[in-house]
């Protein structure tokens, strides 16, 4: 027999079982059926400091329940959205500090829900709770066993043991879940178990490990104690090659994906290294990228992919067959909740939330009609598509309906510090477009919302929160009238403001009455914006002359709104909102503790520091804001004959990635459900004799965030 047939049966033969996988030490060429690549769904992100908002991508993880868990690298913290890409949570901030971060990458979450961070340059590892409470670490520089040098990737078995690809020192290092140092393997080079910069790992279900191996263009595979079992790859853009693999991650069918960085693409294999797909090239569209780093995968085989230089995070998932989905946006982000749609076709559909997803439907032509509802406050821009799309059989039909924040600001006045309302005269102008002025917009009262303004070149702004976008820069003129008596003496934050399109901005007029309430500060605060009074405790201290130090007394208040008259003053000070100039105080205020009940202070407007000059007033605000809701109420109950009915019933209500919820009989209420989509099961029982017709208002409903999902049982 020819030998290159000898060799050619030989390499198919060590493909074709996992018993002999210990025999392959080059897995490139391995035969594999080519597949389908998964479908865009949704994206989200953008650059920016804010919640939702990104700077340098670079990790992905994804819990038990589908959150998905990012490392904001240049923002130094952790964000965690929903599957759907709803913020929930951020966690971080720059420093050695514990919780503390000096650009994380690697991310991972265990079977617990314990989060663990590669903190590169702190060179630690540290672990959090999924809600971010910080529970410990364990590093530091060097080469010994248990340091690290610039780590990267990090990995958690079955069993809850911890994997740190250890970049600089070209090995893997294995931890129990506190940190306990177990083993390692490794060595720089291009040899089999030898690495040149290890980037990423991940572990399938029988625990092995792959590692992203950089600079070798490569993906090694190893067994949990490090035994080497094989490798493919290799420089090139061809199938089965790469760019400097950076992400690796494994499904529950033992597939391994790889984000291929400078070929902007993702790689798909089998557990041997059989190519089976790929997707993505450069660009911003949709399921394109512009280096892609980390990649992680569900149980329900979506695939979260970090999109470092476009700054946002794209799902990727395989169509239900016979499937119509219906998302939301806001502003271009996603958005859930409550929103009355109907969706005609060969059959009709009605939906009172999104996200919402109708199975089984018969395949055909269909449209969507918005009917009311959606993000308060928000106009409703048209559908994506927007006409009618075909469903073929064992396909998908996504709608998403397209939201918009109105572009608004509001007039507001003060007198004394406190709000004021009645007739003043005043005009706001802006330039849109550098030399390009807008429309002139004037009241004569207050308080006033001024709609849908004009909007033009992109601009940033400062914040907060920090935007950039379409923008206007406005410039607030007062006019003429206000209190009797009164003395306009001062606008905030400031007489110009950017205003980005969708957001809103806000002019205060603050008067004050000659004599009246001179050389006082003022401490309030607010809940979601409205107005909050209660217990609160916060500290006020003035700096009175620069040369030499002179420190005011320090001022404490136990709740707001509270007055503090007569505050001192010493050297010439001049105001820089005001232009006041004269003696007076740097003043700070400095939050304590209190406040409303579940609530986290995010702001002190106009600045947690002012200058106060003799004979004029400010004010102090903390605004807090209500932590989001995670579970709602959910009621089951039944009719017989149209009656209320109550009774021995077996039913269940599931949720994909949530716990199962069993009932034995109706009425019942369970107030905490996690929010998500769930089905209710009819299984036996109800009324004597009877027979259940349906359920209403349907048997999948999706549970909202604060709401009372109520389904019935007709009998």
């Amino acid at each position: 027999m020819h030998k290159g047939m000898v060799r050619s049966r030989v390499a198919s033969a060590m493909c074709v079982g996992v018993a002999l996988l210990a025999m392959v030490t080059f897995l490139t060429g391995c035969a594999a059926t080519p597949q389908t690549p998964p479908v865009y769904v949704l994206q989200w992100g953008n650059y920016g400091p804010s919640e939702g908002q990104f700077n340098t991508l670079t990790g992905v993880a994804v819990d038990s329940a589908g959150n998905v868990y990012v490392t904001d690298s240049s923002n130094n913290r952790i964000q965690k959205f929903s599957s759907a890409g709803v913020f929930l949570a951020q966690w971080g901030s720059f420093g050695t500090a514990d919780g503390q971060m000096k650009f994380p990458t690697g991310i991972a979450v265990d079977a617990l829900g314990s989060v663990y961070v590669v903190d590169s340059y702190n060179y630690r590892i540290e672990k959090f709770s999924g809600t971010g409470a910080f529970l410990g670490k364990w590093g530091g520089y060097g080469t010994a066993d248990g340091q690290f040098k610039f780590p990267r990737g990090i990995a958690v078995d079955s069993a809850g043991m911890v994997y740190v690809a250890d970049g600089m020192n070209m090995r893997i290092q294995k931890f129990d879940g506190a940190g306990v140092f177990l083993a390692k393997w490794g060595s720089y080079g291009s040899g089999d178990g030898e690495f040149k910069f290890v980037r990423s790992l991940a572990i399938d279900a029988a625990d092995n490990v792959y590692a992203a191996d950089y600079s070798n263009a490569r993906i090694q595979k190893f067994s949990n104690t490090g035994a080497f079992l094989g490798k493919w790859g290799s420089f090139g853009t061809t199938d089965g090659k790469f760019k400097y693999p950076y992400g690796v991650a494994v499904d529950g069918a033992g597939n391994v994906y790889v984000t291929d960085v400078y070929n902007n693409r993702v790689q798909k294999f089998d557990g041997a290294g059989g190519f089976l797909t790929k997707w993505g090239s450069l660009g911003t569209g949709d399921g394109q990228f512009n280096e892609p780093y980390g990649i992680a995968v569900d149980s329900a085989r979506n695939i979260y992919v970090v999109d470092g230089e476009n700054n946002r995070v794209q799902k990727f998932g395989y169509p239900i067959p016979d499937t119509i989905v219906v998302n939301a946006t806001l502003d271009g982000v996603p958005w859930t909740g409550p929103v009355s749609f109907t969706v005609t076709g060969p059959q009709t559909y009605s939906g009172t939330a999104v996200s919402q997803t109708s199975a089984a439907v018969p395949p055909g032509s269909y449209a969507i009609t918005y009917n009311s509802g959606g993000p308060p406050g928000a106009t409703f821009l048209g559908s994506t598509p927007a006409g009618p799309q075909a469903l073929a059989s064992g396909g998908t039909a996504t709608f998403t309906l397209k939201f918009k924040n109105p572009t608004n600001i509001v007039v507001n006045a003060t007198l004394n510090g406190s709000p004021w309302t009645g007739p003043v005269s005043f005009s706001v102008s802006g330039l849109i477009d550098f030399f390009v002025a807008s429309p002139v917009y004037s009241g004569s009262a207050v308080p006033q919302t001024l709609v849908n303004v004009a909007t033009g070149t992109v601009m940033m702004d400062q914040g907060p929160p920090a935007a950039i976008g379409p923008a206007g820069l406005y410039y607030m003129h007062y006019l003429s009238g206000g209190p009797p008596g009164a003395t306009l003496f001062g606008v905030t934050p400031g007489t110009g403001q950017i205003l980005i399109a969708g957001h809103t901005k806000t002019f205060t007029l603050n008067f004050r009455t000659e004599g009246l309430a001179s050389d006082t500060i003022t401490v309030k605060a607010t809940l979601n914006g409205a107005p909050w009074t209660g217990p609160l405790s916060y500290s006020m201290q003035g700096l009175l002359s620069v040369s030499p130090f002179t420190n005011s007394p320090t001022y404490v208040g136990s709740s707001v709104p509270q007055a503090f008259p007569n505050m001192p003053t010493g050297a010439t000070f001049t105001d820089p909102v005001s232009g006041a100039t004269g003696p007076g105080g740097l003043y700070s205020a400095t939050y304590l503790s209190g406040g409303p009940p579940g609530a986290t202070l995010f702001d002190i407007t106009p600045s947690p520091v002012q200058v106060l000059v003799s004979g004029n007033t400010k004010t102090f605000t903390l605004n807090f804001k209500s932590k989001p809701i995670t579970t709602a109420k959910v009621t089951v109950k039944a009719t017989l004959d149209g009656a209320p009915w109550t009774g021995p019933v077996s039913f269940t209500l599931t949720a994909s990635g949530l716990p199962t919820i069993s009932g034995a009989s109706v009425a019942q209420t369970y107030p905490l459900v996690p929010l998500g989509t769930y089905t209710l099961t009819y299984l036996t029982g109800g009324p004597a004799g009877a027979t259940l017709v349906g359920i209403t208002s349907s048997a999948t409903q999706a549970v909202v965030a604060g709401g009372n999902t109520i389904y019935t049982l007709d009998f």
